[in-house]
């Protein structure tokens, strides 16, 4: 039987959660492009598809949009949450 990525993947991010979100969870690191994103947005709704430990969905969240993050990962939405 062949690999499957996508599992593989999921299993990578579950055992590298925690140094993960501490590596990606500076809002500052993409400030500009979520300004620009907001600035660009036909509503106030959000699908944060792969939102990780949620940096991204706490950036909109926190400017009042309505704001769901989903991810594969368990570990990574238990600290998005």
């Amino acid at each position: 039987m062949g690999t499957d990525p996508v599992k593989e993947t999921i299993e990578g991010y579950e055992a590298g959660a925690e140094d993960y979100a501490q590596r990606h969870l500076d809002p500052e690191v993409m400030r500009k492009q979520l300004e620009l994103f907001i600035k660009n947005l036909r509503g106030k709704r959000i699908l944060d598809v792969g939102c990780g430990p949620g940096r991204d969905a706490k950036f909109f969240a926190d400017r009042g949009l309505k704001t769901v993050g989903i991810d594969l990962s368990e570990k990574l939405l238990r600290i998005a949450q």
